[in-house]
């Protein structure tokens, strides 16, 4: 999506460095917000990526709109829970693949023949460092999260030949809206005032900061960082990478920090607290 968070940090910035975007997402009113604000060079239509007939619809108007189509960036998402592997249900595999892979699959598949039609193109899709280690998303969500990583190591393979780049980017450590259900398109995102988001991602952000990443900095990282990452693959100076994973988390899996809690309402937690030590 790209009403919120990541995604509308990636709209703006996209548009600001020349691009001609057409981006989506559940929240009409905020997307048409959006697209006004950023002028004639966006462009917004409501859609639930849960839905392959609003995937292809999204496609067909992009290519309509601007007559061809360089870039597809992928990253509707988001946990669907449960938290625990003994709570699972065949309902919720569903949802949790629905949302974070199979929208990301289908996209890919109606984008590419206008995609490969350019003499170099770009798809990015949005992973997450919950694909590499455990304790970072739920169970459902990091499993939709890998699969999407060896899906894009596959695609990289299969494109190459016509000119079409396939990478990931996986955030960590980012202050947006996911993580308090604040994004507009949400139930509860309806229901927040300006006031409680700025007081949930303050929160969000001190946590990061002082509890997740090992990187001192003075701020934490947010929906720009992750954008900025999507824009260097999007572009040309990357023309000669394919298959690869940009990690943009903050040293998080580098130093293999621990995943003390990034959540606006709850207390930081180190989810794997130390044993007793052991008398042998």
């Amino acid at each position: 999506g790209g009403t919120s968070g990541i995604g509308r940090e990636a709209v703006e910035l996209f548009v600001k460095e020349g691009a001609k975007v057409m981006f989506c997402g559940r929240g009409a009113e905020v997307g048409e917000h959006i697209a006004a604000a950023c002028g004639p060079a966006a462009s917004f239509m409501t859609c639930d990526v849960n839905d392959e007939e609003q995937i292809k619809a999204v496609v067909e108007r992009t290519v309509e709109r601007w007559g061809r189509l360089d870039c597809l960036f992928n990253n509707a998402g988001g946990g669907t829970g449960p938290a625990h592997v003994g709570q699972v249900t065949r309902k919720g595999i569903h949802r949790a693949f629905s949302l974070n892979f199979d929208s990301m699959a289908l996209a890919t598949k109606y984008a590419l023949p206008h995609l490969a039609k350019q003499q170099t193109s770009s798809i990015i899709n949005n992973s997450s460092i919950a694909a590499k280690r455990a304790g970072y998303g739920d169970p459902l969500y990091s499993a939709a999260k890998a699969a999407m990583d060896s899906y894009s190591r596959m695609a990289a393979m299969q494109l190459a030949p016509q000119g079409v780049r396939v990478n990931t980017v996986s955030p960590g450590a980012t202050a947006t809206p996911i993580f308090w259900s604040g994004s507009p398109g949400s139930a509860r995102g309806r229901t927040l005032s300006a006031g409680d988001n700025a007081a949930r991602q303050r929160r969000v952000e001190d946590n990061i900061l002082r509890n997740v990443s090992p990187l001192r900095m003075g701020r934490a990282g947010t929906g720009y960082d992750i954008a900025t990452a999507a824009l260097f693959l999007a572009s040309d100076d990357s023309v000669w990478i394919t298959g690869q994973d940009l990690i943009v988390d903050g040293g998080i899996t580098t130093f293999d920090a621990p995943n003390k809690g990034w959540m606006a309402d709850e207390k930081p937690v180190d989810p794997v607290p130390l044993r007793p030590q052991s008398k042998l």
